[in-house]
């Protein structure tokens, strides 16, 4: 779930940053950013370098929000983490998956049928992975606001 989990901690530290939550994003990347510091030692450095007026000319800023993260991911894990956005309602971490992240699911190489009683966490068949995979993911237009995060569907 690293996987998923470093590209959102970047996009929200950006989303507070754009909607003037300054001081709470250098909390939250002074908070957190040890949990990534394996893996993105010099991404994280340059987040916690960043000034806000500068924010838009950053390379980094740029490259994050001018691409989509593209993340291999288990079905099953797939299923889980939107299971979770939906059941929570994360309003935010939808917009962010919509905006900033493509997923491309592979197959699971074990059989959750013997770990899992629920239809909704069976496997998907190769032909619905394929589908999957070609389709364009959206939850429909989501708007931030700096009045606060508000989901607003169009």
């Amino acid at each position: 779930m690293a996987s998923v989990l470093y590209p959102v901690f970047v996009y929200m530290f950006f989303y507070m940053i754009m909607l003037d939550y300054w001081n709470e994003a250098k909390e939250f990347l002074d908070n957190f950013h040890s949990d990534y510091l394996v893996r993105n030692k010099e991404e994280i450095y340059i987040l916690q370098n960043i000034q806000k007026t500068h924010l838009y000319e950053e390379e980094i800023f740029q490259k994050y929000m001018q691409n989509k993260c593209h993340i291999q991911i288990s079905q099953y894990g797939y299923k889980l983490l939107l299971h979770f956005a939906q059941l929570r309602m994360l309003v935010i971490l939808l917009h962010i998956f919509n905006l900033h992240i493509e997923f491309k699911l592979s197959s699971d190489k074990w059989a959750i049928e013997q770990y899992s009683s629920s239809s909704a966490l069976l496997p998907f068949t190769t032909e619905q992975i394929e589908q999957i995979n070609k389709t364009k993911f959206s939850w429909g237009r989501l708007a931030i606001t700096p009045e606060g995060l508000q989901q607003k569907v169009i």
